[in-house]
């Protein structure tokens, strides 16, 4: 199995707004892509010097070639719909896993 790991520092005065969007649209819409076999959503517990709420998004795709496929989706489609909404108010970066 193969994996993309997401994680975010969202600014705590968007946290709640940001986390109720990530359960009300964001996920089930990654949900809807046959590609994706499992999605955890965690919340990081190490405190970050630069503040912030920091959570982990954990997508499971089959192999290399559904992984790329994945990619090219989250970056065109899903991670613009996140930008558009909050703006300003996060970082991300991707970790790319396979399972051993």
């Amino acid at each position: 199995m193969m994996y993309v790991s997401n994680t975010f520092n969202i600014n705590e005065d968007r946290t709640n707004e940001w986390l109720m969007w990530m359960k009300q649209s964001f996920i089930p819409e990654i949900q809807k892509n046959e590609i994706v076999k499992n999605i955890i959503f965690t919340k990081v517990l190490v405190e970050e010097e630069m503040g912030g709420n920091t959570f982990s998004f954990l997508i499971q795709v089959p192999d290399m070639d559904a992984l790329e496929a994945f990619e090219q989706t989250y970056s065109n489609n899903y991670l613009p719909m996140m930008t558009a909404k909050f703006e300003g108010s996060f970082v991300t970066f991707r970790t790319y896993l396979e399972e051993v």
